[in-house]
Order: C-alpha cells, then sequence, then structure tokens
C-alpha cells in the first residue's frame, strides 16, 4: 500500500510539473504571441523542454511504483 501513495505523489508532481511547462510552451507557440514578448513567461525553451522531460521520468517512475 506504501507503494500506492509513493506512486501517486510521483504522478501529482509529474502532472503539475508537465501542465504548468506545457501550457507556457503551447502560450509561447500560438500565433497571437509569436511577434510580441511575454514577460510572464520567463523560462527558456531548454528549461521548457527540461520540465517536461521531467515529468515524463516522474511519470514512469509512478508506474513503476505500482
Amino acid at each position: 500500500m506504501k507503494n500506492n501513495q509513493i506512486a501517486d505523489n510521483y504522478y501529482l508532481k509529474a502532472k503539475e510539473i508537465y501542465y504548468r511547462n506545457f501550457f507556457i510552451l503551447t502560450n509561447r507557440l500560438s500565433v497571437d504571441n509569436i511577434n510580441e514578448k511575454n514577460n510572464n513567461n520567463e523560462l527558456t525553451l531548454n528549461e521548457l523542454i527540461s520540465g517536461l522531460h521531467t515529468s515524463i521520468n516522474l511519470f514512469l517512475i509512478s508506474f513503476i511504483c505500482r
């Protein structure tokens, strides 16, 4: 039962990181924002990709724990 709680924690953290980075990335790539500089998104493209990669790793760890 403890593994399920650990798996849930990894899953929730992965989901949080994924949605944060994915929505920032799609906002940055949207047609309306291509020519505008959006200061709300201070993350670089490399940081966004790294965050998405981290979320995938956490999803896999969650899957393995189950």
